[in-house]
């Protein structure tokens, strides 16, 4: 259970920063990095991604039933 909380602590975490304005979306904290908003897309991409893997190998049946 403590990766489930960590993720939704993390998840929270990461939500308010979807609210930040126009200007803050764009800043970067270097000049040939990626801005604020290309960040939060890129890990509300890697979210989606990730759950659906999970929910593969939760359907895949095993092959060693623990």
């Amino acid at each position: 259970m403590e990766i489930i909380e960590e993720l939704e602590r993390t998840k929270l975490d990461t939500l308010k920063y979807f609210n930040l304005t126009e200007e803050d979306l764009q800043k970067k904290y270097e000049p040939d990095k990626w801005n604020v908003r290309y960040i939060l897309h890129h890990l509300a991409d890697s979210e989606t991604i990730l759950f659906y893997r999970i929910r593969r190998v939760i359907s895949e049946p095993r092959s060693n039933p623990i």
